[in-house]
Order: C-alpha cells, then sequence, then structure tokens
C-alpha cells in the first residue's frame, strides 16, 4: 500500500479540513522545545569563557516567565518541567534541575577544582550563590526563592562586558 493509500485509509470518516487541522497545526510546546531554544548545547562542552558566559545568558533568558509560559514549561524550582494539571500523571521529558550541574560557568571554573575564578565570581567579587554587601539575595538564591532570574542576568551581562573589554572589573549590580 502506498503512502497516499495509506492516508485515504486514515481519513476515512473524516473531514478534510479536520485532517488538515491536525496536519497542520504547530508542534506542541514543552521542557524539549525549551531546551532546544534555550539550551541546545550541554554545559560540560569545553567552551571559551566567552561562550560560557553567552551560554549562560542564553539558558537564564529562558527563565523568564514569559518563556516558560510560551513552553508550557513550569518550575518547582530548583527543576523546570513539562506543566500539568494538578493530579494529571508527569510524563514526558525527564525534570531539568537549574543547579551547577547544567552551568558551563560552574563545570570550568567553580566545580572542576581549578584555581581559576569564574569570570562571574571575579565580576561580583563574590559567587553566584553568596550575598553581595548590597543584596537581599544572590543572583542565585533570587531564582531559587522567587523564580527571578534577572539578578543573574543582570549580573551575566556585566560578566561580558568585562570580558569584551578584557580586565576590566566590574564594581556593582546597580543599572549604569
Amino acid at each position: 500500500m502506498g503512502w497516499l493509500e495509506w492516508v485515504a485509509v486514515v481519513v476515512v470518516g473524516a473531514t478534510v479540513s479536520g485532517v488538515l487541522a491536525i496536519l497542520l497545526r504547530p508542534p506542541r510546546k514543552n521542557l524539549t522545545t525549551w531546551k532546544a531554544e534555550f539550551y541546545p548545547v550541554a554545559a560540560d562542552v569545553a567552551m571559551s569563557e566567552m561562550a560560557a558566559v553567552e551560554h549562560a545568558i542564553r539558558k537564564w533568558t529562558g527563565l523568564r516567565e514569559e518563556n516558560l509560559r510560551a513552553h508550557n514549561v513550569s518550575t518547582n524550582r530548583p527543576y523546570l518541567r513539562n506543566f500539568r494539571q494538578i493530579g494529571s500523571p508527569d510524563v514526558g521529558d525527564k525534570p531539568l534541575t537549574i543547579a551547577a550541574g547544567i552551568c558551563a560557568l560552574c563545570l570550568q571554573y567553580s566545580c572542576n577544582g581549578t584555581l581559576e575564578v569564574c569570570p562571574l565570581e571575579h565580576c561580583r567579587d563574590a559567587m553566584c550563590d553568596i550575598r553581595g554587601a548590597d543584596e537581599n539575595d544572590s543572583p542565585f538564591e533570587a531564582w531559587q526563592l522567587h523564580a527571578d532570574p534577572e539578578p543573574m542576568l543582570l549580573w551575566l551581562h556585566k560578566t561580558k562586558i568585562m570580558l569584551e573589554q578584557e580586565g576590566s572589573k566590574c564594581k556593582s549590580a546597580s543599572s549604569d
């Protein structure tokens, strides 16, 4: 049986517009599509300092509420998972843990026993999970406690600027 005959058999009893609606429907967005857009490369791949910062910026941009919602992804910090109704089974993608194990900077610097200082730590004068003197929450705590990726994004962008200017040091988290 050719593919056209197979399609004809499947379509029997269905309206043409109904079949076209199914065939033309965009794929359902979920954690897999979120990863494809915001986390397409694993953090443990060797990369430059700048590439690691850009990798982190992309991931943390994906943690903004509008991006999670656009992909039907919910957070039960520190996990990202496919959105589901209360009481329905958790099916599909394995949850993604937002932690050092998926951070290119952590894997290249803080967590690998190297003596090199993470560029973000160099920029902040503190690791991302340590509160600065003028902070209520560290950038990572802001995510864990409030689902707020903006403090981390602010510092990552400052770190990128620092790297672009090679050698200049970030001074404060206040907007310039």
